[in-house]
């Protein structure tokens, strides 16, 4: 931003010219001069028109001072002195409109290569997406092409496993069942084995306690003694009279009575 310079009517500002001259004959140039806002021109273009037009004052002032009349020697040093300067200036305001020109193309160019831009994308997306829906569709075609030839396999497969199962069931179920059944039997033989023998057991020693006992006079205890991991005894009651013969009634209260002193007693 160049600095306004005021300039007198003269140009110089060396001798200022009467008032009266100064009414009589207004410096237009200088008025023109004082009208020129810099800011409102692009970049320093206003600073160098400022400039140029206050150069232009002060040689119109000088010559009307001198009092020389305009003819070729004025006239060329018009041009060359101040016309000439113009045209760079006229150059640079052709630069920034070309500038602008160029900036206007460019955006408008950018604008239409976007949507250019973006419908080549959209269709680059559409064929993206088609190509995907196509391998899924052949896809699942060959899946149900596999599965088409799959079924009848399926089929005689399990036409052929149920008829091998049904010939070979009853030789499976026959195996099974002997292996169990062989178990269960040797298991069911073994307890039973066990149990005869306890009850044999048992038996004896009952019998026998029975039998020395009746021989034996009374007060005397017989020879015969169960093991003594089982004691045992052998007790024979007499009922006082007809009344009190039932066998259940009696084995229920003699159970009682002996339980409450061991619960593991069995009569």
């Amino acid at each position: 931003m160049g600095k306004k310079k005021l300039a007198s009517a003269s140009g110089e500002g060396e001798e200022p010219t009467p008032e009266s001259s100064q009414a009589k004959y207004a410096n237009e140039l200088q008025i023109l001069i004082d009208s020129i806002d810099p800011d409102e021109y692009s970049d320093d273009m206003g600073t160098d028109i400022w400039t140029w037009f206050t150069e232009l004052e002060k040689f119109s002032s000088a010559a009307v001072k001198a009092g020389v009349t305009y003819g070729k020697t004025l006239r060329n040093r018009l041009v060359n002195e101040h016309l000439e300067g113009l045209l760079p200036i006229f150059s640079k305001f052709t630069a920034k409109i070309r500038e602008r020109d160029a900036n206007i193309y460019d955006l408008q160019t950018t604008l239409a290569g976007t949507d250019e831009a973006l419908m080549r994308a959209k269709i680059w997306t559409l064929e993206k997406e088609n190509a995907a829906l196509k391998a899924k569709l052949d896809l699942n075609e060959d899946v149900a092409s596999t599965l088409r030839d799959l079924l009848p396999k399926f089929d005689d497969l399990k036409a052929n496993n149920t008829n091998v199962i049904k010939e070979e069931l009853p030789s499976i179920i026959k195996q099974i069942a002997c292996e169990d059944l062989g178990k269960t039997i040797k298991t069911a033989n073994t307890e039973l084995v066990e149990q005869v023998k306890i009850n044999c057991s048992e038996t004896r020693s009952f019998a026998q306690v029975a039998l020395q006992a009746k021989s034996l006079p009374s007060g005397v205890a017989p020879t015969y003694r169960p093991p003594t991991s089982k004691p045992e005894g052998v007790l024979l009651i007499k009922p006082k009279d007809e009344t009190a013969r039932n066998h259940e009634t009696n084995r229920k209260i003699f159970v009682e009575a002996l339980q409450k002193n061991n619960p593991e007693v069995r009569l």
